[in-house]
């Protein structure tokens, strides 16, 4: 009898909080984060803020795959997504829509935050000639994650 007593007290207890930890309607943001190269970056600062109020709703670290995931988000909401990493730019990510009952991607790119080396003018051909360091990589160009 007093088996059954107990069972009895914790399945509401169970049922009662449940509902607390996590809502049905909720969406949740999935970060993947690399460098130049297409490597995943880990241990990147990810930061999740409300557009309205500019609170941090959420702070997590890359893990070795760098992929940050941040849960139970409000779909309600316009986020803005802030990526870190030592020696990186700081990329933002504006007007970040979150949908209930699933998960929305972002593939963010890290560059280095090394500054350019400046050497001489630079020949390319014929009489063609560019001062200072340049990069033939466009953005588009970037290969995503491997």
């Amino acid at each position: 009898m007093v088996r059954g007593f107990s069972i009895a007290l914790i399945i509401p207890f169970c049922i009662a909080v449940a509902p607390l930890s996590w809502s049905a309607d909720s969406g949740s943001i999935r970060v993947q984060v690399c460098d130049d190269n297409a490597n995943r970056i880990k241990d990147a600062q990810v930061t999740l803020t409300r557009k309205g109020d500019g609170a941090t709703v959420g702070k997590v670290q890359t893990d070795d795959d760098g992929m940050a995931i941040l849960a139970d988000l409000d779909p309600a909401q316009e986020y803005e997504i802030t990526v870190e990493k030592p020696e990186h730019k700081t990329m933002v990510i504006r007007q970040v829509r979150v949908y209930a009952k699933k998960a929305t991607s972002v593939a963010v790119t890290l560059h280095p935050s090394v500054p350019p080396r400046r050497h001489g003018p630079v020949r390319l051909s014929g009489r063609q000639y560019v001062n200072g360091a340049f990069s033939a990589r466009q953005p588009a160009d970037l290969p995503a994650c491997q």
